[in-house]
């Protein structure tokens, strides 16, 4: 096995190199982007496919749902990070993609490590794969994925998932020297996200989240959402800046450790986070707000099953900001619930996402990308959108099982054509907004989504009961 040149020292100085390199990427391109990528979540965009819409990018949105899934909503006694002799043990999210397609959204529990849950959930399907954590991963999960002929493994570096912050990290610290060996012995690329923002993304996502359905329908000030941004930081940042530069030292990366390169990252990984706080709050966390059900007949929903139902409508929103419609962007995301209970997801596990978009390969002048009242039914962009709902239930990554209970979240009402394609696959429960349910506006009708009785039907309203 090739081990020429692979040491961590190595690896530090080109992830120094491609830090400052992408910082001054992001500043000239301004981070815009448009095309056709028929809504696939990890299609590259074609060249001559630039336009102004701004687009989060595919690791862009990758690195968020890592992220996200760190704090997927958990049943388990305590959600503190375990110890084992004197080891803390961070909770890990992770994101599985496999020729172009997220096949896995998973979160590590008290007892298995997200690593270990990729493992166990897709096995042989690994080879090839690209792995996004939301830390970098211990000796235990690294040499279980390298044995695995996994292509990548991403991670935001912070506190990886053996952590080194306390009093005592002997054991943390060879844990990590471990994971040095590991990489600098394997065809596996390991490496950090970095991925700097631009501020036309920024202000884009921030004014649009303000503007979501879900915010509009609550009508109101939000209370305490001014310090939003502040809790995401505590979440997914370190504080001290000291502490965080001995951390980088430990794991690899002490070239970045330079004033110059540490800057360049702190501010690339602060703005992601005030990105996913931002897209957050378009489904905001309130006590008498969430998904209920729409009728007296189905069943009431938990506390538990409404966090859980927030937390995937705020995947769809993030997958939601991938699309290159200008004007309506729509995300969905598929869950089923099975048999194994070994994963931080509980029971749930994933069946398919995307988001609404051109057909793939289109060049960004292909097609129309807006629609107006005056223009005629071959000249708008109806004909040729494929919705959110039908990329997520074509790029899907399992088969679809009634008895599995498949649950469909979307950041918008479902048309008819869409109703009807539900039904046919399957799917038992769909979370969503029924503003437009009942109406038609323009080509596009929603009439058929009140009529539907043999899918239970959870929106988001305000409950006083």
């Amino acid at each position: 096995m090739d081990t020429a040149g692979k040491g961590k020292r190595t690896t530090s100085k080109k992830d120094a190199e491609k830090l400052q390199c992408d910082a001054k990427n992001s500043m000239e391109s301004g981070g815009a982007a448009g095309g056709g990528n028929g809504g696939h979540p990890n299609q590259n965009v074609n060249p001559g496919q630039e336009g102004s819409h701004q687009r989060l990018s595919k690791k862009q949105l990758y690195t968020l749902l890592s992220l996200w899934m760190e704090v997927f909503p958990n049943t388990e006694t305590s959600d503190d990070p375990k110890k084992s002799d004197e080891i803390k043990i961070n909770t890990v999210g992770l994101v599985v993609v496999e020729n172009s397609k997220i096949i896995g959204l998973h979160r590590s529990s008290k007892n298995v490590h997200a690593g270990q849950v990729a493992i166990l959930k897709h096995a042989l399907r690994l080879q090839g794969c690209e792995l996004y954590f939301s830390r970098k991963p211990c000796s235990t999960c690294l040499k279980m994925i390298i044995n695995a002929g996994v292509k990548s493994v991403f991670y935001w570096p912070v506190d990886p998932e053996v952590s080194l912050c306390g009093q005592n990290t002997v054991k943390a610290e060879d844990d990590a020297n471990a994971v040095e060996k590991l990489t600098s012995n394997s065809h596996t690329r390991v490496q950090i996200l970095l991925l700097p923002v631009s501020d036309e993304l920024q202000n884009f996502i921030s004014n649009t989240s303000m503007r979501s359905i879900f915010r509009r329908k609550v009508g109101e000030q939000i209370e305490g959402e001014h310090n939003l941004r502040e809790n995401f930081e505590r979440l997914f940042l370190i504080a001290d800046e000291q502490d965080h530069k001995s951390i980088l030292g430990k794991i690899g990366l002490e070239t970045i450790v330079s004033d110059h390169c540490f800057t360049i990252l702190k501010s690339a990984m602060k703005k992601l986070i005030y990105l996913l706080a931002d897209i957050s709050s378009s489904v905001p966390e309130l006590p008498n707000w969430g998904f209920y059900p729409t009728s007296s007949n189905n069943e009431s929903s938990s506390t538990h099953q409404r966090d859980v139902a927030r937390h995937c409508m705020v995947q769809a929103e993030l997958l939601s900001y991938r699309t290159e419609d200008p004007k309506t962007k729509v995300g969905a995301v598929i869950w089923a619930k099975g048999k194994s209970h070994c994963a931080g997801t509980g029971n749930m596990y994933l069946v398919g996402c995307s988001y609404n978009g051109f057909v793939i390969g289109s060049e960004f002048a292909d097609f129309p990308r807006t629609v107006t009242a005056k223009q005629r039914s071959a000249v708008n962009k109806y004909k040729y959108i494929i919705h959110a709902e039908q990329n997520a239930l074509y790029f899907r990554s399992q088969d679809i099982k009634v008895e599995d209970e498949p649950m469909l979240f979307t950041t918008k009402c479902p048309c008819n054509d869409c109703v009807f394609l539900i039904q046919a696959a399957g799917i038992k429960e769909i979370y969503t907004d029924n503003s437009d349910a009942g109406s038609v506006q323009g080509e596009i009708s929603f009439t058929e989504f009140p009529k539907l009785n043999d899918i239970k039907k959870y929106t988001w309203q305000r409950y006083d009961g």
